[in-house]
This record gives structure tokens, sequence and C-alpha cells, in this order.
């Protein structure tokens, strides 16, 4: 198998802590009295069921977060496809929100795109697996 590019290393680890981090903090809060699904704290006690299916999909995007990141680090070249489709429901998500969300999670998915696609990260993702492993 090809060495791994450092610019896969910072995007896999990047991508699994930032997954982390934000599942950790939703837990936080969201047994402490408040939640962030929206990207503001909320007090629990008065929230309603459709805000704990928003904060459900933030637990489901996250854990795609972590996936694609951990499967990066080990080549598999769908991880990298799936990473930017999470980066671009980010993109197409801050669309609808008022703020500079867009222009920051459009310039990190370029950022992205240029990265994961640039020569040696597509040598890394094409690389040679040993027969028997994954």
């Amino acid at each position: 198998m090809n060495k791994r590019p450092l610019s896969i290393t910072i995007i896999g680890g990047f991508f699994i802590g930032l997954g982390t981090f934000v599942i950790l903090a939703n837990v936080y809060w969201l047994t402490h009295g408040q939640m962030l699904a929206h990207g503001h704290a909320e007090n629990a006690a008065g929230s309603s069921s459709s805000e704990y299916i928003d904060l459900l999909w933030v637990f489901g995007t996250q854990i795609l977060a972590i996936v694609a990141g951990a499967f990066l680090l080990r080549g598999h070249n769908w991880a990298r496809w799936l990473l930017v489709a999470w980066l671009g429901f980010h993109v197409v998500l801050s669309a609808l929100h008022p703020g500079h969300d867009l222009v920051v999670h459009g310039v990190l998915f370029a950022v992205l795109v240029y990265f994961l696609f640039r020569a040696p990260a597509s040598t890394f993702f094409r690389g040679t697996r040993i027969e028997g492993s994954n």
C-alpha cells in the first residue's frame, strides 16, 4: 500500500475529532438540561419531539463523520466520497441559514475537495492492498 499523505492524516483525524466533539457536547448539554441541535442552546424541558429528531440527525451525521474519517485513514476510496457528500450536505444546510455559514462551509468544501483529490491522495486511495486485508 502507498504511504498515506499528511493531508489525509490531518483530514481523517479532524473529522474523527469533530464528530466525537459534537456528539459529546450534545450529550453533555442534553444531560444538563440543554441541547444544541440548532446551533444554539435550548431548554431541554421545553423541547418538542421535532427538536429531538433534529438531535438524532446531528448524532447521525457526526457518526458518519467519524466513520468516514476512520476509513479515510485506512485508505478506503468510498470514505473520501462520503466526506465530500457530508460537507456538501452542510454547505446546502448553511445556505438555508442567515449569516456567514455558507461562505465558511463553502471554503472548507473547496479545501477538502482539493486535498482529497490531488495526485498524492488519489495515488494513496488507488494503492495496492495486500490479499485478504481491507
